[in-house]
């Protein structure tokens, strides 16, 4: 097993230091977003650091209340960034968000780590968080892609969604071909970042062949 590389300062430093390029960019064309930007890096920063030394504690304790406590923050995180990106009020979505969120990650993350990898401990610190950070990635994705497009769909066609209730139709029915199209879009997402994720060791196979 490759031993844990540290990242000293200096290299921080150059990688910070990248932002020279778009941040000159931005002044040579009087783009009005050094300021933003500068703030989001600070804001960045700082939410690194201290997620990074709390994740410290949550591995080191290796707890089953913490593990969960540190999921559940994540999963209402989440519910934030989707009811932000689908422009929806959360205050009316945020039960049914929370549910969704959190039976599409428990399951696939229990099948995981209890089936696959085998472990006493569903929540084991070092594996619950990042493939639970995984899943519920990949759903906030799909979610916000599926949820938007749904309520664009009918914004959209509105007077044909508003005749097919006139007509009788139950409110399952007229809303089931926007509620298709939408999970379709976010399929699609879900495998192109799934077919993004599998490129990566391949071309790192191929880098190591060559070189």
């Amino acid at each position: 097993m490759n031993p844990i590389v540290d990242i000293g300062v200096g290299s921080l430093a150059a990688a910070y230091g990248l932002l020279i390029f778009p941040l000159a960019l931005f002044l040579w064309y009087r783009v009005a977003m050094v300021r933003d930007t500068v703030v989001a890096v600070i804001r960045m920063t700082v939410q690194l650091l201290f997620v990074g030394l709390y994740l410290q504690v949550v591995f080191h304790l290796n707890r089953f209340w913490l593990t969960g406590l540190w999921l559940l923050v994540m999963i209402l995180v989440a519910d934030v960034s989707i009811a932000r990106g689908c422009r929806i009020r959360l205050r009316r979505f945020a039960g049914p968000l929370f549910v969704a969120l959190l039976v599409g990650t428990a399951i696939p993350l229990c099948f995981f780590v209890g089936a696959l990898l085998r472990r006493p401990n569903l929540l084991e610190a070092q594996y619950a968080i990042p493939i639970g950070g995984m899943i519920m990635g990949n759903c906030l994705r799909a979610d916000i892609i599926g949820l938007r497009g749904f309520y664009e769909a009918i914004r959209k066609e509105e007077k044909a969604f508003l005749q097919a209730l006139a007509q009788g139709a139950r409110l399952s029915e007229a809303t089931r071909p926007y509620l298709r199209d939408a999970c379709q879009a976010a399929r699609r997402r879900v495998s192109m970042s799934a077919c993004m994720a599998r490129s990566k060791p391949m071309t790192y196979v191929y880098h190591r062949r060559v070189t």
